[in-house]
Order: C-alpha cells, then sequence, then structure tokens
C-alpha cells in the first residue's frame, strides 16, 4: 500500500508514489518535531513508460540530533552524515524533504538549495 500523489499541471505525466510505512515515518517525525522544522532524506526509483514519469519513495533517513539542525524556521542535514547515508544507500537519491511551521511554500532558502 503506498500514497500516489498527482501534480494537477501534469496529472497525466507525473506520479509519485510514497510507501505507507515511510509515509507514516515522515508524519511520526513531524509529530514529534512540532515545534520546530524537521525533515529527512528520500530515496527510491524512477522510471518513464508512455510519457510518463513515476517517481516512488520506497526509504527515508531522518537524522539524529547529532547530525542536522532544527530550529523553528531551518533545519540543516550535516553534509558528514549524509555522505554516509549517501555511500551506504542502494536506492537513487530523490532529494531531502523538510516541514515548515505554518508556512505552506518553498522559503527563500529551498529556492537556494535548488539552485
Amino acid at each position: 500500500m503506498g500514497i500516489l500523489l498527482l501534480f494537477p499541471s501534469q496529472e497525466d505525466t507525473i506520479f509519485i508514489h510514497i510507501e505507507q510505512k515511510v509515509f507514516d515515518s515522515m508524519l511520526d517525525e513531524t509529530t514529534k518535531q512540532n515545534e520546530i522544522e524537521t525533515g529527512g532524506m528520500m530515496f527510491g526509483r524512477i522510471s518513464e513508460a508512455d510519457s510518463q514519469i513515476k517517481i516512488e519513495i520506497l526509504r527515508i533517513y531522518i537524522p539524529p540530533d547529532d547530525s542536522c539542525i532544527r530550529k523553528r524556521s531551518f533545519f540543516e542535514i550535516d553534509p558528514a552524515y549524509a555522505k554516509k547515508v549517501l555511500a551506504s544507500e542502494e536506492f537513487l537519491y530523490l532529494g531531502n524533504w523538510h516541514k515548515h511551521l505554518g508556512y505552506g511554500g518553498p522559503s527563500s532558502g529551498d529556492h537556494q538549495q535548488i539552485r
């Protein structure tokens, strides 16, 4: 079982599937860290067929407290921790996820990280 997300402007071309246990882990982490930002690293697979792209999020890593910075409006994973995870993971690195407190869109820091 999993969760399937569709982008409204690309609902016929891009599908994101999140394994249920992965989604539950993300939800548990955001509930546990309800006063500060938190997040982690996502891994999975990307496939393309018949002009459709499917992104499967199969595993996440949530860094321990000593391997990240969690603040009210900031979250950052320690590069040494990230490198260790990247070296050990068999699935494709899909990116990082994090939550914002009371803000629904990407922050200026998010935009900088994307660039």
